[in-house]
């Protein structure tokens, strides 16, 4: 069940804060809604507001898509931003919901940090931070480089995504033979679709495994690209991908492989022929006496 947290839209102007509403309605288990929004600043010919605007449009989508509710833009015909859209949305309309992967957020004076399960990760390795309109400028977050967030506002707020690398051995057959019994250890660390707000969503990652590659299985579109970016050794690394005619595509980072699924093989029980063997065995003494009843008419 699902509750709306937020006063009705262009009610006020800083309808948008859900932070305490939000916390009350998920303490009791109810999915916390903000209510409708634009996407765009300007759109006139509505009678009630006929002179308002939406002044943070990109902070109305955020705030809407981490309240973890369903996302419901409000825009009149043809005044919808599509880019912004589909920040929260895959290409059939799923919102990305939140996940595991860290996201710190400013805009003001307030901050907010979600789904900070870092602490459960085994990794030797410190976590990596980067805003999300820049993964250039990502940062080691630790103890000794705390994060500096500055010059935040309602427009140009700050998001921050945060992830932990993993150590792995990216080593391919060919590099193997080159190089003997030489061994790299990569430092790895999934970074996602980076034009989501929610770059690692369960809705589009639907299973991650880590051996000697990374695995990933994608859920999209039929005939979506989707991009999904990483970081190896400090260095930026993106494969895009187009989802097959089943949904689904395995995207692989050591060759930037992109495979369709495996069909899955059904195997007879092996138990079955021996079931049919016993139902028979079961069944043929019964005809074999009718049948020599039959013969003493």
């Amino acid at each position: 069940m699902q509750i709306r947290v937020s006063p009705d839209y262009h009610s006020q102007a800083d309808q948008w804060k859900i932070g305490v509403t939000s916390i009350l309605a998920d303490a009791v288990g109810l999915v916390p809604y903000k209510d409708t929004f634009w996407t765009t600043t300007n759109q006139p010919g509505n009678p009630k507001y006929p002179t308002i605007t939406e002044p943070y449009p990109s902070l109305e989508a955020l705030v809407a898509t981490l309240s973890t509710g369903p996302v419901g833009p409000g825009d009149k015909v043809n005044s919808t931003d599509v880019e912004m859209l589909m920040r929260y949305f895959q290409s059939q309309f799923r919102w990305q919901s939140l996940t595991q992967m860290g996201l710190l957020v400013k805009f003001g004076q307030h901050t907010v940090l979600y789904k900070m399960l870092l602490s459960s990760s085994k990794s030797t390795h410190d976590p990596i931070v980067f805003p999300y309109n820049d993964v250039s400028k990502w940062q080691v977050f630790n103890d000794s480089n705390p994060l500096q967030i500055n010059n935040c506002n309602n427009q140009n707020f700050c998001l921050y995504h945060i992830t932990v690398p993993q150590t792995l051995l990216l080593i391919s057959f060919i590099t193997f033979v080159f190089l003997g019994h030489f061994r790299k250890e990569d430092k790895v660390a999934v970074l996602g679709e980076l034009n989501k707000w929610v770059p690692v969503s369960p809705w589009r990652i639907k299973k991650l495994t880590y051996s000697d590659d990374v695995a990933m299985k994608v859920a999209g579109e039929a005939g979506e690209n989707v991009t999904m970016s990483y970081m190896v050794n400090d260095q930026i690394v993106n494969i895009t991908c187009t989802v097959d005619m089943m949904d689904t595509i395995i995207i692989g980072l050591k060759d930037k492989s992109c495979s369709p699924e495996p069909t899955p093989i059904i195997t007879p029980s092996p138990n079955a022929g021996s079931a049919i063997r016993s139902k028979f065995i079961t069944i043929f003494p019964i005809i074999f006496c009718v049948l020599n009843v039959l013969r003493t008419f």
